[in-house]
């Protein structure tokens, strides 16, 4: 079996923070107030980390203004803009902007292969990925993986898609509310399917509603060629976005 069956993969999708469907920036146009409380209404023309330009707009005067001079408001959301900044340029002057060509490239960290969470969380903060729109899937032993990762980390994935592989039935709680597809071969001789069939009616049991199952009858363990190319299936997917946890959740 090739290598990539057995591989966990990761989507990535890829935000682009505060453009307009034509591309262009929208206008920026807000009540501004200074750190002593006198506000002013002004549309946000240009800004760095440490200083804006603004155009007044009771008589269009444009101006330069500290960022310190403003309230810690307003200095948060300029922040705010600076990160995604960041993130959206870091398609093309980031760290892994000389890996963006449109083609793959084989590229291997010092440590091998062992990226896990930390992988995600070093594209999330140097890439503009919509944290609301991470998804798993993977075949096989990626199969296992996904049903793992969304068990550990419930509040991070917007969705998993496991093919021929299985979650434990005894992490059905934390995965009640992951929506999942699962796919499995009912004449899969590596991976039996009982081993989905089990995880899935687990979660089922807990009170999980956004689960979905397909066993494709007569079929064996090569799934990806079937699933893949579903066009259901990426209209599921890319539906589903990561909702935020309340605060009672959080205290569970």
């Amino acid at each position: 079996m090739s290598l990539p069956t057995f591989l966990c993969s990761l989507i990535l999708a890829v935000s682009l923070n505060g453009f307009s469907a034509d591309g262009d920036k929208p206008k920026i146009i807000r009540s501004w107030k200074s750190s002593d409380g006198r506000e002013l209404k002004a549309e946000l023309l240009e800004f760095d980390a440490k200083e804006i330009k603004i155009k007044r707009m009771t008589d269009f005067q444009i101006m330069k203004v500290p960022v310190d001079k403003f309230s810690a408001e307003d200095q948060a959301f300029v922040a705010g803009l600076v990160h995604e900044r960041d993130l959206d340029e870091g398609m093309t002057k980031g760290p892994y902007a000389e890996k963006i060509t449109g083609t793959f490239v084989k590229s291997v960290s010092k440590q091998g292969l062992n990226y896990l969470m930390a992988l995600i969380a070093d594209l999330t903060s140097k890439l503009p990925i919509d944290l609301k729109r991470l998804y798993l899937t993977g075949s096989s032993m990626g199969g296992f993986g996904t049903w793992s990762l969304c068990a550990k980390y419930p509040n991070v994935f917007a969705a998993g898609v496991p093919l021929c592989g299985g979650g434990d039935p005894k992490k059905a709680e934390s995965l009640k509310k992951v929506p999942m597809w699962v796919f499995h071969g009912d004449q899969d001789p590596m991976v039996p399917v009982e081993r989905d069939r089990v995880a899935v009616a687990a979660v089922k049991e807990a009170g999980g509603l956004l689960i979905k199952y397909t066993e494709f009858p007569g079929v064996g363990h090569s799934l990806s060629g079937l699933v893949y190319p579903m066009p259901e299936l990426h209209s599921w997917l890319f539906e589903q976005r990561l909702t935020p946890v309340i605060a009672s959740e959080k205290a569970d």
